[in-house]
């Protein structure tokens, strides 16, 4: 008895001896952080919504395809080399892992000031040349952020770095807010979105374990963290498609007014799309990594608990979204954007199989088979490609919105059957969750009417 009162007091005080313990932690502030952060930032969109137009959030959509293209079509893998890396020789390791991503702000910087003029013409709108370049230096100032904040991911050690989201976000929402109740424009959008990679950066030099990385090239470690960033780039890459498509075709097929209104059902669709993706980034990643070396049973056991509660944290969102997505625009958005309503409803329904699909997929990179992953990615843009355009043609606006939401359905049977390789069988499990969901929503929707 002694001895397990001395190994637990020894696990609360020095959570690094218990990966459970540390999951635990990091798991309750992720999500804390998580939910703190979507509330505020669907409060920002709510005030900004009365004090912009709808056309400003189609600019700033298409601005955003851009950067947000820019960060994961050049991902070298830096971030997963250092997770995956050993303790040794960390120092140098970092010291070029941080060189290396200076390296990439400076060309993505430079990338997007060489294409604004281009990207202005193909879209035949010369008021985005300023905003591409303005924003431009957005990936510059994330190059910045200490490399530490990859080793306390590694660690499973989540509480700083929620903290520092919490903080940035908090400051460029209100910083923002006071911008547009000042001067209403385009432009404190942009501020705004330039202002979180800058304080984010600064604070990872104040709040993080004191690291001034120091420039350095080592060729050894470079042709490492390439070697295993030569299919995360592409992995990454494709996922920026998956994640982002839909929005680079419906950019080009919608107005901007139609488009900006297409932002904010977005805004509500990816709550939990958002949240499920920061847990397997953040914490099932670096937990699936550390657990593999667990017997198969024991493995399963911990992903299928994992799981589980990944899809309970996500699965009243889902739902509610799906069944009363409509009625809370209405309540809380003027008229110009209550066409968001039902786009809402449909792609919140497509989202159940995001769910189960988005905790399996971690253990493809976690396992290194970044290959694998990648092939996956492919199969999973090609889908969603095929729809939307498929959709868009047959059914215009509507058709383009259950081509998003059909998508996922169709790529959750082929993640399923790979995971199998590693002793993850969610067959059973999964098919019982997408009845269940599935049930309450059609049951909501004979009730309530179709949403479109």
């Amino acid at each position: 008895m002694n001895n397990t009162i001395r190994r637990l007091y020894s696990n609360f005080r020095d959570p690094g001896k218990s990966l459970k313990w540390r999951s635990i932690q990091s798991s309750a502030s992720i999500l804390s952080g998580d939910f703190y952060q979507h509330g505020l930032r669907l409060a920002a969109n709510l005030i900004m919504t009365r004090l912009l137009y709808p056309e400003a959030f189609g600019l700033m959509l298409i601005v955003n395809i851009l950067l947000i293209a820019l960060e994961m079509l050049s991902d070298v893998g830096i971030r997963g080399a250092v997770i995956l890396h050993s303790k040794k020789s960390e120092g140098r390791y970092l010291n070029t892992a941080w060189t290396m991503q200076l390296l990439r702000g400076c060309i993505l910087t430079l990338i997007a000031f060489l294409l604004a003029v281009p990207l202005a013409s193909f879209y035949e709108n010369p008021a985005l040349i300023p905003l591409f370049i303005v924003s431009g230096f957005s990936p510059l100032l994330a190059s910045l952020a200490s490399p530490n904040i990859f080793v306390y991911q590694r660690d499973v050690k989540a509480t700083k770095i929620v903290l520092i989201n919490v903080i940035t976000q908090t400051l460029a929402v209100a910083i923002a807010i006071i911008w547009l109740l000042i001067k209403p424009s385009v432009w404190a959008l942009i501020g705004h979105r330039l202002l979180i990679p800058a304080i984010y950066s600064t604070l990872s030099y104040i709040l993080i374990e004191r690291y001034r990385p120091n420039l350095l090239w080592d060729k050894e470690i470079v042709k490492e963290i390439f070697g295993f960033g030569k299919w995360v780039l592409l992995s990454t890459a494709l996922t920026y498609f998956s994640i982002q498509g839909d929005k680079v075709i419906m950019s080009k097929w919608l107005d901007t007014s139609m488009l900006g209104i297409y932002s904010i059902a977005s805004v509500f669709a990816m709550l939990a799309d958002l949240l499920q993706r920061s847990l397997g980034q953040k914490l099932l990643f670096p937990v699936y990594s550390e657990a593999k070396h667990d017997d198969k049973r024991a493995f399963n056991r911990n992903v299928l608990k994992v799981r589980l509660m990944l899809m309970g944290i996500t699965t009243p969102i889902i739902l509610i979204l799906a069944l009363f997505g409509d009625l809370i625009i209405q309540l809380l958005y003027d008229p110009r954007y209550h066409q968001a309503g039902w786009m809402l409803q449909v792609i919140s329904a497509g989202s159940v199989f995001s769910v189960i699909t988005t905790s399996l997929t971690p253990l493809m990179l976690a396992h290194g088979d970044s290959k694998l992953s990648t092939y996956i990615q492919a199969y999973r843009v090609a889908v969603l490609f095929t729809l939307v355009i498929s959709g868009g043609y047959l059914a215009g606006t509507t058709g383009l919105i259950l081509g998003v939401a059909i998508a996922p359905a169709l790529v959750y049977p082929v993640v399923a059957l790979v995971v199998r390789r590693y002793g993850v069988f969610s067959l059973k499990m999964d098919s019982i969750y997408v009845v269940f969901s599935a049930a309450i929503i059609g049951g909501g929707w004979s009730a309530l009417g179709l949403p479109f």
